[in-house]
């Protein structure tokens, strides 16, 4: 993050552009491998229990999260319009 503007990048889909100074940059507590890690385990004990209880009563659609931007949309849209949502 840019502490100046407030403007918000990461490595992957919004790279600071190159007339900022990288070293002016701060990562947010919530952005660093502890907080990650601790969420991690958060998701893991709670939202996985929850997510297969809710497969057993209803209709649960996966994307692939871990696909570009383009890709993860073309799925979505495929699932919409197959399922009518």
């Amino acid at each position: 993050m840019d502490p100046k503007t407030g403007e918000i990048y990461n490595l992957i889909t919004k790279k600071p552009p190159a007339d900022i100074n990288a070293s002016d940059l701060v990562q947010r507590d919530d952005d660093k491998p502890e907080a990650i890690k601790k969420r991690l385990e958060i998701y893991n004990s709670q939202t996985t229990k929850l997510i297969n209880t809710m497969k057993k009563d209803t209709k649960i659609i996966e994307i692939d999260g871990a696909k570009s931007i383009e890709n993860i949309q073309k799925d979505l849209s495929e699932v919409i319009e197959k399922n009518k949502l």
